[in-house]
């Protein structure tokens, strides 16, 4: 089933200046329940613009993003301290199963199970976010994310900042949502992520090409 769609989309920063960047040039592309997605580019290339329309954050200029009515989207951001607000991790994670109305069992289920699918210990859900690890940081902002059990996963860079170990248990975790039916859509430079995903384009030009090792990142368009 089709959950997310762009047609044809179009975006530019600094649009009607001289400074005008074009982005997305009709850009366009289906995802659906249970896809793994991966959109492969050089730093600039787009890709965290492109999730970013995704989740709505920005508007496109010309064309069409659909989302399936009631679908719900999370995005994780490149860098999690740039979103972070609360006080402690458990507060963090705890923000969306609360927004939703959740009951305090319910919240504190929630942030257990969604701490434990990333393998974010829970004794230190009491620690200040700011005060974790790059890796660490990159758990909670995605366990925030899986809180509220999302129909749509944004992923901005999600290996960055991880060991081996984390890479590791980061594609595990990815084919896992995947295999539950949850659309994934990743934001990488990292082709080792290519392992768990069905679906790999390169955005490159403001436009996606078909994904290949020998072209990744000099597809010229």
């Amino acid at each position: 089933m089709k959950i997310v769609a762009f047609e044809n989309v179009n975006f530019s920063y600094r649009k009607g200046t001289p400074r005008e960047r074009k982005v997305l040039d009709n850009v366009s592309f289906q995802v659906s329940a249970g896809e793994v997605v991966s959109f492969f580019g050089r730093n600039g290339s787009g890709k965290t613009t492109l999730l970013l329309l995704c989740a709505g954050v920005l508007k496109p200029d010309r064309g069409k993003i659909e989302i399936s009515p009631g679908a719900v989207v999370s995005l994780a951001l490149q860098l999690p301290e740039q979103s972070f607000f609360a006080e402690t991790a458990f507060e963090e994670i705890g923000f969306g199963p609360r927004r939703c109305g959740k009951s305090k069992k319910e919240v504190e289920e929630a942030v257990g199970l969604a701490a434990e699918s990333v393998r974010f210990p829970l004794d230190r859900v009491e620690l200040s976010p700011f005060s974790l690890s790059g890796g660490e940081r990159r758990k909670v902002a995605l366990a925030s994310c899986l809180s509220v059990h999302p129909d749509v996963l944004l992923l901005d860079e999600p290996a960055a900042g991880l060991d081996w170990e984390g890479r590791k248990n980061l594609a595990h975790l990815i084919a896992r949502l995947g295999d539950r039916g949850m659309a994934v859509i990743l934001a990488t430079h990292d082709p080792g992520l290519s392992s768990v995903t069905r679906t790999a384009v390169i955005l490159e030009g403001g436009r996606i090409w078909p994904w290949s090792r020998d072209a990744h990142f000099h597809r010229k368009p």
